[in-house]
């Protein structure tokens, strides 16, 4: 196993003391972001309720958006103010046509490869030229994400906190966005002394390896920064409190796992397609996904392997808004909390475990090795409906 971007095993090679260190570090990032911007949360979430925008959700959640926005107007506005918007809108136009026409996708993925190698990528990370906290600076933002395809569900939540601030006026954008950057500085100092363990390897990817990616569809993707991990670690152990009550209250148990898993004593996995559904033949006792599925006839929870993430939404319409039902997500690092949004977004209860390290052919290295993940942390979340944990995040309002 080679470690590439992030890992989180210790030494004695399991990965149960960053489960026990990232809920105490989330509910003192939690804390800090509340006790700074205590009222403006309280008005956001009144503000979509009052509008009928979005059922609420938990008050961690909005303070997870507010660190989102924080980061992505200090590392990609300066991008956003480089491109010629009309670029932008055919960077969006082509990431439909992705998702409509999935014969098409292979050849759009090259062309959006290229217009992002040559426009967009090259940009990130440069200062921006007008820096004040406006709403045209946020509009111009938006539609970079946008055109971006890695932050549709960022956008999303993004766009709920524009339009408070373009029905509040001036002074309130300045304020929300002011607050945002203030946080996103103190969030990246402290979790880069608290989190930086896991995250060792990454500077040397992207110094040594990520410009290869350059022209690839999913540059943008792989080139992510030490910030946007210890975002993600904190934004899915936030979201899980925010999950947490309508998953303890489930009785049925489903393990959604990710094919990079796969790990057969044979060259090729044997698992069977049926419609979406990959299925599971345990065609090999080394394998982990065929291990969970074996460990889950004997402990009554289902195992089902996630397909593409293009057919993600639809695989999972079969749970829709069924309180029966608790799935336990498993992805790596940089897809959980997207994911997690797509499940809160179609009224699932579950719970979200990462990956210990990310080795997926498609994204991360050339042949490919097996992943895993914390077993101990996916079998209490199978066998324990009693207990609802310590939740700072579930307040409302």
């Amino acid at each position: 196993m080679e470690t590439i971007t992030y890992n989180l095993k210790d030494r004695s090679g399991n990965s149960d003391y960053y489960y026990n260190q990232i809920r105490e570090f989330s509910k003192i990032v939690y804390r800090y972001v509340d006790s700074k911007a205590e009222y403006l949360l309280t008005e956001y979430a009144l503000f979509l309720n009052d509008n009928q925008i979005e059922a609420l959700r938990s008050r961690g959640e909005y303070a997870v958006e507010m660190l989102t926005l924080g980061m992505t107007w200090q590392r990609y506005l300066g991008a956003s103010q480089r491109i010629p918007v009309i670029i932008l809108k055919l960077m969006i136009r082509l990431y439909q046509w992705r998702t409509e026409h999935q014969k098409l996708k292979p050849y759009i993925d090259k062309l959006r490869g290229w217009i992002s190698g040559h426009f967009m990528t090259p940009k990130i990370g440069q200062s921006a030229k007008n820096k004040r906290y406006t709403l045209k600076n946020f509009r111009i933002l938006l539609l970079w994400l946008r055109a971006s395809g890695e932050f549709k569900d960022e956008v999303k939540r993004l766009s709920n906190w524009y339009q408070l601030c373009e029905q509040s006026g001036k002074e309130k954008t300045e304020h929300v966005i002011g607050i945002s950057i203030h946080l996103i500085r103190w969030f990246s100092w402290v979790a880069q002394e608290e989190l930086g363990c896991y995250t060792n390897k990454l500077n040397t990817f992207l110094v040594k390896k990520h410009p290869e990616y350059r022209y690839r569809e999913d540059e943008i993707f792989t080139g992510k920064e030490p910030v946007e991990y210890y975002l993600n670690m904190v934004g899915s152990e936030i979201m899980n409190w925010g999950f947490e009550e309508g998953y303890q209250q489930t009785k049925r148990t489903v393990i959604l796992v990710p094919g990079c898993m796969s790990s057969p004593k044979k060259s090729k996995c044997h698992s069977k397609i049926e419609g979406l559904d990959i299925l599971c033949r345990q065609c090999s006792d080394q394998c982990r996904i065929g291990q969970l599925t074996k460990l889950g006839q004997e402990k009554n929870f289902e195992v089902r392997i996630v397909p593409h993430s293009s057919n993600f939404t639809a695989w999972l319409k079969r749970w829709q808004n069924n309180p029966e039902v608790g799935l336990v997500a498993i992805a790596c690092l940089l897809n959980l909390v997207p994911g997690g949004y797509e499940m809160r977004e179609l009224g699932l209860n579950a719970q979200c475990v990462l990956l210990d390290y990310c080795g997926c052919k498609k994204h991360w290295h050339p042949k490919g090795f097996p992943t895993d993940l914390n077993l101990n942390r996916v079998m209490d979340l199978c066998s324990s409906r009693d207990e609802i944990a310590d939740t700072d995040g579930h307040i409302a309002i």
